[in-house]
Parts: C-alpha cells; structure tokens; sequence
C-alpha cells in the first residue's frame, strides 16, 4: 500500500540505477488495489516516517515506490523533543539484482533531544528587529566604563545583545501575551515541561501563563496535559500558521538573481517538509539519515556511523581539521588567482549599506544574527567602525572569522581600472 504523498520513481530517470535489457522486457500491468483508499483513511492520525530513497522496486511497471512503510503514533508535540533517524539501507536494485528480495531493508529510531550546553544563547532576529531591543541595547552600553580595547568592546557587543535580546523577548510576551510568536513559545514551553518530565518548568509556566493554566497541570509531581487532544489541536494549529508565515516571507522575497533563487526553493523546500509533520491528515517526517551500529554494520556490510547528511542545526560544534584546512587553502591560492587591482576596499559607506540591510538569517555560531549587528545601536556602529580600519590597516589580528568583520569585494568602474592598474 502505498502512501498518500508518494509518487512512483521510474528506474531510468536521472540518478537511478536502469534495469538491464529494460528495453526488451514487456512490463505487466500493475496491481490493483482495492482497500488502497480504506487503509490509508484507517492510518491517517498516525504519523508516517518518510525515507530518502525508495525501499521497493516494481519490475512490473519498472519503477520503485515507497511500498514498506513505517508508521508511528507520536503526538505532534512530542517531534520537536525527539532527534529522529532513518534510512533505507542499499538500493532495492542490489538486492533484486542478486534475486534475494525486491525491497531493502529500512531504519528508523528517535533519541531525546538534549541542549547543547556548550553552544552561547541565542539573539534571534525576531527579536533583535524590534524597537525595544535597541532601547536596550543603549542602556546596557551606557554602562560601559573607560575606553575599552577592540577585543573587549566585540565581547561586550555580543554579550550585550544576548541579554537585550533575553529581555526583549520577555518584554514582547507581556506586552502582546496572544500573539502568534508569544502563543508558540509558550504552548513550546508546556511541551517541553510534559514530555521531559519538567516539574520546575511547568510551576514556572503555571505561574507566569494564563495559557499554561488551561492545558497543564501538575498531579504527584508529575506535570500532566489537561485535555491531550486539545493542546495537540492548538499545537498543530500555531506550529501550521507560523510555517505558513515563514513560507510568505520567503517567497516574498524580490531579489531574482539565479543563487538567491536557489536559496529560496530550498528555504521553502525545508518549511514544507517541516510542516509535513503537523499535518491534520496523514502527517509525515520527512527525515533521511542511517546510524548504523557495529551490529547492523556487520550485517549489511557497511561501516558504522552516518551514512547519508544528517539535519543538524547549520551552526553547530563541529570537529576541525586544521592540517586538512590549511592544505586546502595552499591550494586554493595556489590554482585561483585573484585580480584584487579589479576590486576596492570597504569603507564606511560601504559598512552603513550593510547595516541599513541586514539579511534575515539565522543566529551563527557565536550565537548573533545579522539584525542585531544592524539595531544595536552607536556604541555597536563605532565598534564596528574600529573593527574595519583595523583590519585594513593590519593593526588588529582575529582570532577567529566570529571576531572578524568579513566583506565580498566590490566590482569598479573600468575608468578606475584602469587607474589602479596603471
């Protein structure tokens, strides 16, 4: 039985392995199937684990499918505290190939999600955007005494900005307690507090959240749901409408270029994927990573650990190879030769341009987004100008790209081509 969102891959399309002498092979006509309709509407509530590959070939129509299914019954609130991981393991064409089985052997397992205490908080930019964040931001800088060093004023920038940005979130969700961002965050909160088993969280929900008063409460030092089905109802509901708004926002975006374009089809393929799975209907996780353990590794002839890109958060602690870096960059510099005479340096219209502008992206490594370098204010612009003449005039060394500020170069006229090249 196949699922309701899943479509039937052709054996020679692009990235698939062909069928040898397909050509002279007279496909059957493929099966009926008559209770297709009635399964589907009986598996409808449960929650369908979706896989990257196929796990099913049909020689009869020479295609592969999603035939093998995996189905779970996990309330929507329950997905964001929960890593998921599945694959299917080898392409279903080995396997028919060595005349074993048409389908391949599939995986799926889910761990809880544990924070990473090792990454800054984050100022996100929803928070940063607005007013009262930059009113913050001036009095926490207003503190500052003496004439601190460069280094000193970029750590106190960031500090700075995490904790207006704390402060504002806060003060949004006292001052607008039913918007949509307020709604989520706290309905956020009672999951995390009933699925982690968080009796401290959920008083201080209690005691803070008129909405944590409907849906919580607290038997035998046990934080418990009131009514279930209806907190997954209005979880589903906010999590649906803020997927939607951030869907608008995307493709609201006017810039045509070709890579932002790209970039665009790839915000929204993962805001449909992410509301796949808060779905009221045959809700899905559209997820496609294998863990395989020695055990499982040995059977299926496969060496342990990841064997396709897991969706980890694009900013993350990862593992550095500085032998393996620097080995690249020699030979980057080696075989691409830049024209630097065909570009100018940045200055400072070039800086306020930037910070007119900010791009609405995600909080990096350091735990900053762009919007709060564009609204934290003089203290933060006066840094910022500090930092650029320093690092044009080699006065000040980076420790790392995070403390740096970091500018694609700018094309010039070819009058002032000339000119510099002469």
């Amino acid at each position: 039985m196949l699922p309701p969102h899943g479509q039937n891959l052709p054996l020679d399309s692009p990235g698939r392995t062909k069928v040898l002498n397909s050509g002279s092979m007279s496909p059957l006509v493929p099966p009926k199937r008559p209770n297709h309709k009635l399964w589907n509407s009986i598996l409808a509530p449960l929650t369908e684990i979706e896989f990257s590959e196929h796990p099913h070939v049909n020689i009869s129509s020479l295609s592969s499918s999603g035939l093998d299914r995996i189905l779970v019954a996990i309330p929507p609130s329950a997905l964001l505290q929960l890593n998921h991981c599945s694959a299917v393991i080898k392409d279903p064409m080995e396997y028919y190939s060595l005349g074993l089985s048409d389908h391949s052997p599939n995986y799926w397992s889910c761990t809880a999600r544990k924070p990473n205490t090792q990454m800054p908080e984050k100022a996100r930019s929803r928070w940063c955007r607005r007013p009262h964040f930059r009113k913050v931001c001036d009095s926490l800088f207003a503190l500052v005494e003496g004439t601190p060093s460069l280094q000193e004023s970029i750590d106190i920038c960031k500090h700075d900005f995490r904790e207006a940005a704390s402060r504002t979130r806060h003060f949004c969700h006292q001052q607008e307690p039913t918007s949509r961002a307020s709604t989520l965050s706290k309905l956020s909160t009672i999951s995390r507090a009933v699925w982690k088993g968080d009796l401290r969280l959920a008083n201080r929900a209690l005691a803070s959240s008129d909405l944590a008063q409907i849906h919580l409460k607290s038997e035998e030092t046990v934080p418990k749901l009131v009514d279930p089905s209806a907190f997954e109802k209005d979880f589903a509901t906010a999590k649906t409408v803020h997927l939607a708004k951030a869907r608008e926002r995307v493709c609201s975006d006017s810039e045509h270029n070709a890579s932002i374009s790209q970039r665009r089809a790839q915000k929204v393929k993962l805001i449909d994927r992410q509301a796949a799975s808060f779905r009221s209907s045959s809700p899905y996780i559209a997820i496609g990573v294998l863990i395989a353990s020695a055990a499982i590794a040995s059977v299926f002839g496969l060496t342990p650990g990841f064997h396709s890109e897991p969706e980890k958060p694009t900013f993350d602690l990862k593992p550095i190879d500085e032998e393996a870096a620097l080995r690249f960059l020699k030979h980057y510099c080696k075989h691409n030769k830049w024209l630097w005479n065909l570009s100018r340096p940045p200055d400072i219209a070039t800086l306020r341009r930037i910070l007119r502008h900010p791009r609405n992206t995600a909080a990096g490594f350091d735990g900053i987004c762009a919007a709060a370098w564009a609204f934290g204010g003089d203290f933060l612009e006066f840094t910022l100008r500090c930092l650029l003449f320093s690092q044009l005039n080699s006065s000040f060394t980076p420790e790392n790209y995070n403390q740096a500020c970091g500018f694609s170069p700018q094309e010039i006229c070819p009058g002032e081509n000339r000119q510099i090249q002469s």
